[in-house]
């Protein structure tokens, strides 16, 4: 019982996604807290590795000993999926906006491939399926978000 509650409060971002309103999005606002506050590209690159890591083990403990599915709560992948373009753009305000807003822009609309990967969150065949359906999704929205930042801020630096 321990081992579910604790890998809930883990994958909650430590409760924020228990939140009765927009989850995704307070855990996202975490996830870009945590990324700018990284003092190098190693830390982020280190922590982000042990929460990717310690989520998926999270996630299958969830899915193993309940019957959540994709639960709503689960908003480390949140966290994970903003942290993609905010590896690469965090060095103005505009970034961090731009790199937030894309990211939730493209976790919501979950364009190919990434409905792709969500649609294994539901109908995976085992647990270590559903969990990285889960997680994989938001970084294939990340990824999204980066690419789209990048070329927004291409055209910005021709236009200005």
């Amino acid at each position: 019982m321990f081992k579910v509650v604790a890998s809930k409060y883990w994958v909650s971002a430590l409760g924020v996604g228990f939140l009765p309103k927009a989850p995704g999005t307070f855990g996202s606002f975490v996830g870009m807290l945590l990324w700018v506050s990284m003092p190098s590209a190693l830390a982020f690159l280190v922590s982000y590795a042990a929460i990717f890591i310690s989520s998926v083990f999270a996630g299958y403990v969830i899915d193993q000993k309940t019957l959540d599915r994709d639960p709503q709560y689960f908003v480390l992948d949140e966290v994970l999926g903003v942290g993609i373009p905010l590896f690469f753009f965090h060095s103005t305000g505009l970034e961090i906006a731009l790199s937030f807003l894309l990211f939730r822009l493209f976790d919501i609309w979950k364009p190919f491939p990434v409905s792709t990967l969500d649609h294994f969150s539901h109908a995976g065949r085992s647990s270590w399926q559903r969990v990285l359906g889960i997680i994989l999704d938001d970084i294939a929205a990340g990824l999204y978000a980066c690419f789209f930042l990048a070329l927004t801020l291409r055209v910005l630096a021709l236009i200005y």
